[in-house]
């Protein structure tokens, strides 16, 4: 069992001084959040983040960094996912808001890495930030509320969340939800419209008034 601090792992790869040790500085700290994250629910980690570590290390003893990319950001995506699941508590979502943000500015300095955008990368982390902004509004609803008690969510699902953000008017699910399927398509056929892709969420509610 490992038994070094986390001042004592940080050490140690600014000492190896690898090629992705900023990667890995930050896996360590990510990590650290979750973990945190969970335990001040009284939750172990969940299973699904389990041995993703090895995994790391093995891809790191070989040097295939692109799919070091890939894994961390299959690890974010689903934390995303069970962070909005199990109704972590709003101050571990700006923790995580924040390393996500941090991901992306890492990214950056990597040209082999192709995913510039973790917040919009698939559905788990549109959610995850379409979760946090409503637990910020004042105005909310017991439909919408409903729906982030769902024990688990798809792709499908979040359809379901295109009407609720049309019948409540929250603008942000849309310009959100339109990174990961296709709403424009959608809103037209159910609605009976004609609203132009790329068009803003506030356009398109706007534009839904006179057919609702």
């Amino acid at each position: 069992m490992n038994t070094d601090s986390f001042d004592d792992i940080k050490n140690r790869i600014k000492y190896n001084n690898l090629p992705d040790k900023e990667v890995e500085l930050y896996w360590y700290e990510l990590n650290n959040i979750i973990k945190n994250c969970f335990h001040s629910i009284s939750k172990g980690v969940p299973l699904e983040l389990n041995n993703i570590g090895g995994i790391l290390n093995n891809l790191q003893e070989n040097k295939k960094y692109q799919e070091i990319e890939q894994k961390i950001q299959d690890y974010i995506s689903t934390v995303c996912k069970l962070y909005v699941i199990h109704n972590c508590p709003i101050y571990h979502f700006s923790l995580l808001d924040t390393q996500i943000k941090r991901w992306n500015r890492i990214s950056k300095n990597y040209p082999i890495f192709r995913i510039k955008d973790a917040r919009i990368n698939n559905y788990k982390c549109v959610l995850f930030y379409i979760y946090y902004k409503y637990q910020n509004y004042k105005r909310r609803s017991l439909e919408c509320d409903k729906f982030f008690k769902k024990t688990d969510y798809n792709n499908q699902d979040l359809y379901e969340l295109v009407d609720l953000a049309i019948e409540y008017n929250y603008p942000y699910f849309l310009d959100k939800l339109r990174h990961c399927i296709d709403i424009i398509p959608y809103i037209n056929d159910k609605y009976n419209c004609k609203i132009y892709t790329n068009t803003c969420g506030n356009k398109i509610l706007n534009a839904l008034k006179k057919h609702i």
